[in-house]
């Protein structure tokens, strides 16, 4: 009884009332009635709703000015923890990006969830974006909903407890060596964030979103890990291995770049070739292992 509004919108979803309370769901895309349609049938799923008239609004920071975002979904999932814990989770619809797009996601990542989980009197939150598929094909629902269980999948493992105090514990490290800088905690949010999402719990440069990333990011991001790899932090460690799967010494790897770097022992060429088959992974060292 409190959602209600005038639309002269035509492309509509109909909702099914065991799954959304809002009898119609105003779509702004073909495509957004196949992720309603994924919602209803979905077996984690025990309700959503589009945050459309529906007042859910989050403040952020566009340089100097503040505006004032609007998420799209927001979708109620049992994530293991049963019907009365259930997570809420944001999600928003990847389509064009704007250039605040990046703030936004930022600010629920940093803020917006953190800080309502803190309060711990409005459930659980997470915040997750879902990418568009942009072309309409014969296995496009298929796509969606292959899509819509990657995402799921991505924010309902349930956390270990360590990993929220390595993410505290690597934000009061950051900001005693390098300050309060609002890109440094976005970006230390972004690795944690991958490490939580990744089976073997480790991060990779691969993992940042190489379509907003850009050179800066790169340098802040390896700036990060080199600081929480160092042993007095204790929060990550550095592992290499070789594409065939074989780890290699750090020691190994270290007197390659001073054969190449320092001493000029090894070409451009050779230390290219050496190197492009090395993968490096930045792992979590888990509460358990900094106390032995």
């Amino acid at each position: 009884m409190h959602v209600n509004f005038n639309t002269s919108k035509t492309l509509r979803w109909e909702t099914d009332a065991r799954c959304c309370h809002i009898n119609w769901v105003i779509l702004d895309s073909d495509w957004e009635a196949e992720f309603c349609r994924v919602a209803e049938t979905h077996t984690r799923v025990r309700a959503y709703v589009k945050n459309h008239n529906f007042g859910l609004e989050v403040p952020y920071r566009y340089g100097s000015e503040m505006r004032k975002y609007l998420p799209d979904f927001i979708v109620r999932v049992d994530d293991g923890h049963g019907d009365d814990d259930l997570l809420n989770l944001i999600v928003e619809i990847k389509g064009y990006r704007r250039e605040d797009a990046k703030e936004k996601k930022s600010t629920m990542d940093t803020y917006w969830v953190p800080s309502v989980n803190h309060l711990g009197t409005a459930g659980r939150w997470a915040f997750a974006e879902f990418t568009e598929i942009y072309q309409i094909e014969s296995d496009f629902a298929a796509k969606v909903a292959s899509a819509f269980n990657e995402m799921l999948e991505s924010v309902s493992r349930v956390r270990p407890h360590w990993l929220e105090a390595s993410l505290n514990r690597s934000k009061a490290y950051i900001y005693r060596h390098f300050g309060d800088d609002p890109a440094l905690v976005r970006l230390n949010q972004a690795i944690w964030s991958s490490i939580g999402s990744n089976r073997d719990r480790a991060f990779r440069l691969s993992d940042l979103d190489t379509a907003e990333a850009d050179s800066n990011d790169t340098e802040q991001t390896l700036a990060i890990l080199a600081l929480l790899s160092n042993p007095s932090a204790r929060l990550l460690k550095i592992q290499l291995r070789s594409d065939k799967g074989t780890e290699l010494d750090t020691l190994e790897f270290t007197r390659k770049l001073t054969d190449w770097w320092r001493k000029k022992q090894i070409t451009n060429e050779d230390w290219q070739r050496w190197a492009t088959n090395i993968v490096v992974s930045w792992i979590a060292v888990e509460s358990e292992e900094r106390d032995r």
